[in-house]
């Protein structure tokens, strides 16, 4: 697991539960000093010492991201930590899985391979798309002057 990235959200889920850092190490029983080397990424943590943090803070988000953070990502890039849409990334994740190991099966026909690739490319493509968080463009204006029409468009959704 990439430490500077699982720090850095640690601390924010612990800022979110209106935590302090010392408060924190207390209730697990650690110095602030080890805490604060794990928030800055200087320290990994085990499974087990990750666990008690986000038992620790103790909110739905942080409990979930146990599950999450453990997550083996074979075809698709993890998407960073807290992603609003790492559920449904998760299971085209699981749906391209299930493609790519029926397109390696050797007895398949070549026609179904072929649209077994095209699969693959749409998963990939739509999944770019979910996983993007940053854009460059807005839409503004008034009702009806076809804002949603052009994003539709942009994405091929029409």
């Amino acid at each position: 697991m990439r430490a500077k990235e699982t720090g850095t959200y640690l601390a924010q889920l612990r800022q979110e539960a209106g935590l302090m850092q010392n408060e924190l190490a207390k209730n697990i029983g650690w110095s602030a000093a080890v805490l604060s080397r794990i928030e800055s990424g200087e320290r990994l943590t085990s499974d087990d010492e990750l666990h008690s943090i986000l038992e620790a803070i103790g909110t739905k988000k942080a409990l979930s991201f146990h599950e999450t953070a453990g997550r083996e990502w074979e075809q698709l890039p993890r998407p960073h930590f807290g992603h609003p849409d790492e559920e449904l990334l998760w299971k085209a994740e699981h749906a391209l899985q299930g493609v790519v190991s029926l397109s390696n099966n050797q007895d398949i026909r070549q026609a179904f391979a072929r649209r077994l690739e095209g699969y693959t490319r749409e998963i990939l493509e739509a999944a770019e798309r979910v996983r993007t968080t940053d854009y460059a463009i807005a839409f503004v204006g008034d009702i009806g002057v076809g804002k949603t029409t052009a994003i539709c468009r942009a994405t091929d959704l029409l």
